[in-house]
């Protein structure tokens, strides 16, 4: 709980304070003054404050003489002497009496605000740091996803991960804590794919470089300190993390100097293998052949009921003769109490002392199986808290004091072992065995489950041929497998025990960029719908768009009909001249009462200024309908944007492990301005163009409907074809959209990761992957442009031979029957050239659709994944 940010100064000369409580207040602090005990507790009695600054020298009750009755009202106020006294006794006094800080006098006014603000707010201020430190660090790590990393820097990186777990969890930091674990997740599978491929090779060829592994330990970190001291404890805590010893080697550092080295295990990491790796220095297909008697073909506690005589015979053949070996084995507090007896004269003499401890093996499986356990160790932070509860009163403590107190080196390991080297002081050294969390390897035979399932989902198998990375081919058909994800977890016979639901966190999810290219999409009518449930909230809007559209059409053809009557008029032939169409010689009649028996340029002033109203009222609709259709679209955006921001801030955080931020930002920025050319193809262009056309189509059926159909007969064609051309621009307009989120993705991550680029020096290697990236880009650009572009020489095509079909029509009156007057044939020509312009739209609403379509199918598929 944070302290308030008050401050009691008791002091019998305070007045001469008075500029260093100036200079407090100044910062933000509320300081109250005492000049003697009795005042300073009744003062104390009437409110809580953050911190007392107490003289030690003061009539009556002196502040040591104060102190207890200060813990007596709030046991866990800080208190920081401020006096002249330079006594040592009275500071030892002061110390014993477990003050929070100690000041002589004349003290600086910054020296008392740093003391002030590290007791008040230090936590907080650590805490923020921290928070700064992980965010930036976290975009460094993040980059590193992907990027080739040898053996040293995955325990480089491992050691850094287990760190930041320990210390985001003392700072109770959930969310940055989930980060981390996403990350950790995300970092398995590299590791994975990182020992799938390097595994084999150092089982193969010992010489190369190759980390230490369990058959390593002896030979390289316990045989130097035998060597050079004649004596060495060899620790094995069978099960420990690499978090819980952060949290440990504290204590331990209080006896040795702590030097730490890691080492791999070897596979599988199962006890009746790792741990006899360590002893015997052979890998399972080694210690098959020369102890057939020993090998089991199960895995339980008597595979490992060999370990003193595997231990022996290692040392043995590592130093050319017979070493002491004394083996214990603590399961209970009975096996300890008895070791702890006996581990005095063990150390007492020469040779290697071998503990085996198993309780936190026994503490990390048994949570799982046993309620008590569980309450108390939930999750890894209450595991660490646990694990160093124990320790600090562990009879693996006392063994380490006692070797320390005989001067005896120690080697530890997490699942076997504590190893020293020589050291002026008493020296501990460890070699830990880099085993990432959930990354498992099993063994058992190959093959298929209940109704033709694949057991090995998840799975893959680790070396080629016999033996498989030291692993005995004969073992009953059994090849270890290493498992890759979290899926493994959920096949039938995964795990060697199994753990039920509760004690495991099972991580996963789909990739939405995969689901967006998967077989099973949304049906088109489905993606439609969806969408179009996104226009209730902005109906008015729309209708009003309608309306001006529906408006500015209608005008459109009055102005294509004034042109023949005013054409008649400029020409002499007058309005009263009757044509061959029953429009021609409807028009007359309808303008009368206009012209009021005009006649002349009178009539044609009319006309004319007619003709510009009209086209003035139709401009304005057309604008006003495009600005309400902008205004919905714009909305409609919004919204969808906003609905999968809030989607994505609920969804667990497995889904962005595996989902790159580039496919996220492009559906979040681009995909949803592309939906809106659905939205404007689909219901506001298409409905204004629908009814230009058929005003259109109306005008010049007045002037002959033969030549209409003839020419309308055309429009199939068109349809047909941009169809065909839509199919396939569907396709590769999805490919596009997933190219330009791995683009952004690229951009952002490496841009995000520059500093580790730099460092590493892969400069080049990342511009050689930039290049094919955008290459990658610009192909399906091109691919997609290609077809888009196809549909205008369509329409084109369509518009010029539909006015060649006029003009020969008009020249042939025979063949179709049209005879037309050459301003009626005008007239008709112009209707026919505007109505290619809706119906060229109109052709194209397909291609924007697929476009469209295929990023409402991203969007979509975010939306569609579970929080």
């Amino acid at each position: 709980m944070l302290r308030p940010r008050t401050v009691l100064w008791v002091d019998d000369e305070i007045e001469t304070l008075d500029s260093q409580v100036l200079f407090l207040e100044q910062q933000g602090f509320t300081v109250e003054r005492a000049t003697n005990g009795d005042d300073a507790l009744v003062l104390l009695r009437r409110q809580s404050y953050g911190v007392v600054l107490l003289d030690e020298q003061m009539p009556g009750t002196t502040g040591l003489d104060l102190i207890p009755h200060l813990r007596a009202i709030d046991a866990a106020m800080p208190v920081v002497m401020v006096t002249k006294s330079e006594e040592t006794a009275t500071m030892r006094d002061a110390i014993g009496a477990e003050i929070a800080d100690y000041l002589i006098k004349p003290v600086n006014p910054r020296q008392v605000l740093t003391v002030v603000t590290r007791l008040l707010e230090g936590d907080r201020i650590r805490q923020q740091r921290l928070s700064r430190d992980f965010a930036t660090r976290f975009r460094e790590l993040e980059g590193r996803r992907g990027v080739h990393l040898e053996w040293r820097e995955w325990v480089e990186l491992v050691a850094e991960l287990a760190d930041w777990e320990v210390r985001l969890g003392q700072a109770d930091e959930p969310g940055l804590q989930e980060a981390l674990r996403t990350l950790q997740a995300s970092i398995r599978q590299d590791f994975a794919r990182f020992l799938e491929a390097a595994y084999p090779r150092w089982v193969r060829e010992s010489g190369a470089d190759r980390p230490p592994l369990s058959v390593d330990v002896v030979s390289e970190f316990v045989r130097p300190t035998l060597e050079a001291s004649g004596r060495v404890m060899l620790v094995v805590v069978d099960c420990l993390r690499l978090d819980q010893w952060a949290m440990m080697r504290p204590l331990v550092e209080r006896v040795f100097d702590v030097e730490v080295d890691h080492y791999f295990s070897i596979v599988p990491t199962a006890t009746p293998y790792s741990r006899n790796a360590i002893f015997s220095g052979l890998y399972p297909a080694e210690f098959r052949a020369r102890h057939p008697s020993w090998w089991h073909d199960r895995e339980d506690q008597s595979l490992n009921a060999h370990e003193a005589e595997l231990l022996v015979a290692q040392l043995r053949e590592l130093t050319g003769g017979d070493v002491p070996v004394h083996y214990e084995k603590v399961f209970s507090t009975g096996d300890g109490e008895s070791m702890l007896k006996r581990l005095p004269g063990h150390l007492s003499r020469d040779g290697v002392t071998a503990l085996v401890f198993n309780f936190i093996d026994q503490l990390t499986h048994g949570r799982t199986e046993n309620e008590a356990l569980y309450e108390v160790a939930r999750d890894a932070s209450a595991l660490r808290s646990l694990t160093l509860t124990w320790f600090e009163r562990s009879v693996l403590f006392e063994a380490l004091k006692e070797a320390e107190r005989r001067n005896v080196p120690v080697s530890a390991d997490d699942r076997p072992r504590l190893d020293p080297l020589p050291h002026p002081r008493h020296h501990l050294r460890e070699a830990r065995r880099d085993r990432l969390a959930a990354l498992q390897v099993r063994r058992r035979a190959p093959g298929r489950g209940p109704g033709g399932r694949d057991r090995d989902r998840g799975l893959r198998g680790l070396g080629a041929g016999p033996p498989a990375g030291g692993h005995p081919a004969g073992d009953g058909g059994r090849r270890p497998l290493l498992r890759l994800s979290d899926p493994a977890s959920r096949v039938p016979g995964a795990l060697s025990r199994g753990v039920p639901p509760r004690g495991r966190v099972a991580r996963g999810g789909r990739a939405p960029d995969r689901a967006a290219h998967a077989e099973a999409r949304l049906s088109r009518p489905a993606t439609r719908a969806r969408l179009l449930g996104l226009l209730r909230p902005h109906a008015g809007l729309l209708v009003a768009g309608f309306a001006t559209a529906a408006l500015a059409s209608l005008l459109q053809g009055v102005t294509i009909l004034i042109l023949d009557p005013l054409l008649k008029q400029l020409f002499s032939t007058g309005l009263g001249v009757g044509g061959a169409s029953w429009l021609e010689r409807l028009m007359p009649r309808l303008l009368e009462p206009i012209l009021a028996g005009r006649t002349g340029a009178a009539a044609s002033a009319r006309l004319v200024a007619l003709f510009l109203a009209a086209l003035a009222v139709k401009v304005v609709a057309g604008y006003v309908s495009a600005y309400l259709s902008v205004l919905a679209q714009e909305n409609i955006a919004r919204d969808l944007r906003t609905r999968l921001w809030e989607h994505l801030l609920r969804l667990d955080l497995s889904v962005f492990q595996q989902t790159r931020g580039g496919q996220v930002a492009a559906a979040l920025v681009t995909d949803a301005d592309q939906v809106k050319q659905l939205i404007v193809a689909a219901l506001a262009a298409f409905f204004q163009n629908l009814v230009l056309i058929l005003v259109l189509v109306a005008t010049m059926i007045g002037y002959s409907w033969r030549l209409t159909v003839a020419v309308l007969l055309l429009a199939p064609l068109l349809v047909l074809a941009v169809q065909l051309l839509r199919v396939r621009l569907k396709r590769h307009a999805r490919m596009f959209t997933h190219e330009r989120g791995e683009l952004t993705a690229m951009v952002t991550e490496r841009l995000g990761a520059i500093k580790l680029i730099r460092s590493f020096g892969a400069e080049e290697r990342e511009a050689a992957a930039f290049a094919a990236q955008a290459d990658r880009y610009r192909k399906g650009a091109v691919r997609t442009q290609r077809f888009a572009l196809l549909t205008s020489p369509f329409s084109e095509l369509f518009g010029g031979a539909m006015i060649m079909l006029v003009i020969w029509a008009a020249a042939h009156p025979g063949v179709l029957g049209a005879e037309l007057s050459v301003s009626a044939m005008l007239v008709f020509v112009f209707a026919a050239a505007q109505v290619m312009s809706p119906i060229k739209a109109m052709a194209e609403v397909p291609t924007k659709l697929a476009i469209a379509e295929a990023s409402a199918d991203r969007i979509f598929a975010f939306l569609d994944l579970p929080p």
